[in-house]
């Protein structure tokens, strides 16, 4: 992964990172975003359990299902 940029919000803090990620990151994203439920994400993860969905959406659509008859499954 590599840090492509970052943008601050008025108190000075990331609050947009650019990122680069190579196809084999991408996939663990993926599956790792995959496996939590809406339950499971909210223990782990408290108020930004639905960025879980929102990344692996992201990945599976935009990426893994358009070059992947079995998408994610077949990447990996």
């Amino acid at each position: 992964m590599k840090i492509k940029s970052i943008t601050l919000d008025d108190s000075e803090m990331p609050e947009l990172i650019t990122a680069e990620i190579t196809r084999d990151e991408a996939i663990v994203l993926a599956l790792m975003m995959g496996r939590y439920s809406s339950s499971g994400a909210a223990d782990d993860f408290g108020s930004r359990y639905e960025c879980t969905s929102t990344i692996y959406e992201a990945l599976v659509s935009g990426v893994f299902n358009r070059f992947w008859d079995d998408g994610v499954s077949g990447a990996a």
